[in-house]
Formats: structure tokens, sequence, C-alpha cells
């Protein structure tokens, strides 16, 4: 198995368990996206697991400014075809459906405290949702060294957890597997209504809800990304770097980067 790991944060560290002890992996931490792509093109049939953070449109590079935002999108995707997968980031459901891609997926899956917060789930602590992120990661670990069939996955692991808690029965209940057969689209399904960037002007930013192609998702972004800049006379680099961070990544503000809210 070929394991794809990008580790940013506190809760993407724990994911460390999802492989911990499994024999002949091949395990590509925080890499280069040419090394990613090189290891795959090598080993064309070989199951992969990719692991971070991410959204519709791919697994996030492990440098956000890198000009690889993503280190697994659409400019690679072809070399995950033909392939089992295990997609483990937010929306990587939508992101396989979207390329027809084979195997267990996560969508949204709440991860730290900032996100709970996000999402409504006022009464989730972070060391609530950092522990359910472990067993999440230890019951994955058990599935691969039990080698559990991919399309019993979602069935298993509703079973190992209590689904009472609201945001575990969130997380668990979006999960899916894909049988490769599903009719791609290379288009994605946005809606940043409970997300937009907020101006000290009090004016919102974002895309509101549609379709995009992902292939005019970095133009887009990029020119919201000035626009906003322009807007609010940012002219820092550090800031500049700290709100596309923003854009990218779907967060309400530039300061709940500083805070360490993250939307994915």
């Amino acid at each position: 198995m070929i394991v794809i790991h990008i580790d940013t944060q506190k809760d993407t560290s724990f994911l460390k368990k999802t492989y911990e002890g499994i024999d002949n992996l091949k395990l590509l931490y925080n890499p280069t996206k040419e090394e990613v792509n090189k290891t795959l093109k090598e080993n064309p049939t070989e199951d992969v697991m990719m692991l971070g953070h991410g959204s519709t449109s791919g697994l996030f590079n492990h440098d956000f400014k890198s000009k690889d935002y993503y280190i697994i999108g659409y400019d690679n995707v072809e070399l995950l075809k033909n392939r089992n997968c295990i997609g483990i980031w937010c929306y990587a459901k939508e992101f396989a459906r979207k390329y027809g891609l084979k195997g267990y997926f996560t969508s949204m899956f709440i991860s730290n405290g900032g996100e709970a917060k996000s999402f409504g789930f006022s009464k989730a602590t972070e060391e609530d949702v950092f522990n359910e992120v472990q067993n999440f990661s230890a019951y994955v670990n058990m599935l691969i060294k039990d080698n559990t069939p991919y399309e019993e996955w979602v069935e298993s692991l509703q079973s190992m957890v209590d689904m009472g808690k609201d945001f575990v029965e969130f997380n668990y209940s979006a999960m899916e597997y894909f049988d490769g057969t599903q009719k791609p689209t290379t288009k994605s399904y946005y809606d940043y209504e409970g997300s937009k960037l907020y101006g000290t002007s009090g004016k919102t930013y974002g895309y509101g809800k549609g379709w995009y192609d992902d292939e005019d998702e970095e133009v887009e972004r990029e020119k919201a990304f000035k626009d906003f800049c322009k807007e609010q006379k940012i002219e820092s680099d550090i800031m500049k770097d700290i709100v596309r961070k923003a854009f990218y990544e779907g967060w309400k503000s530039y300061e709940d980067y500083l805070y360490g809210y993250g939307s994915y």
C-alpha cells in the first residue's frame, strides 16, 4: 500500500495511527508532488491511502504557498484510476465521485474544535473531537490489517462508534464506498454561504452557490483574493499569505487563521 500523509496540524498527526504497523508500506510523508507522481506511476495498481486536509478539489499540499496547492488534484487524478483508494480528508468523497474513483472516502469530517464550532456542534470540545479522530484512525488501521473489503468499511466503521454524538453521526453518515462505475464529472459544487470571508467594512466575499470547473478554480479564487486585498488595502506579504490561505481553505476570516480555526 502507498500512503500519502500530509501532516500539517495536530489533528492530521493523529492519522499516523491509520498505517501504524502495516507491512510493505510505501510512506510518502509531506512529499513533493513530483515524489507523489513518481511513486504512483511506478506502482500503477497498488492501493493508495491519502490523508490530510483538503476540499472537493483534492488533497492539500503541506506548503500552502507552493505552486502545487493540491498534492492530489485534477492534474494528477488519472494516476489514481484502476486502483483501490482510501481518501481521508474533508470532501474526499465529492472528489472521488467527480472523477470516478474506486474505494472508501470520507466527506466533511470534523477533526478539530474549530471545525466543530464552525458547523454548529457547540457542545463538542476539542478534546472530544481529537479523541474521536484517534479512535477513527485506530479503526481504519484495524480494517486494513484485517483485510476487510473496502465495500464493507462504511458499515463496519459505523458499527464501531457512538452515533448518538452529533458530530460523530455527522462524520460517519456521509462516508461512502464507490465501485468506480459512478459517472465522472469535471465540476464541483461549492457553497460558501455559511463560510464567506468578511471584510472590515462589513462587505461579504465569496462565491455563493453553484458549480465550477476545477480547471477554473485557481483563476477565480486568485481574482477574488486580489480584489479583496485591493479593497482592504492589504499590502504586507505576510498578511497576503494569510488571506490567500483563508480564500483557498474557505475560512470565515483571516483572523480565523491567527486563532487556528480552519474549515477543513
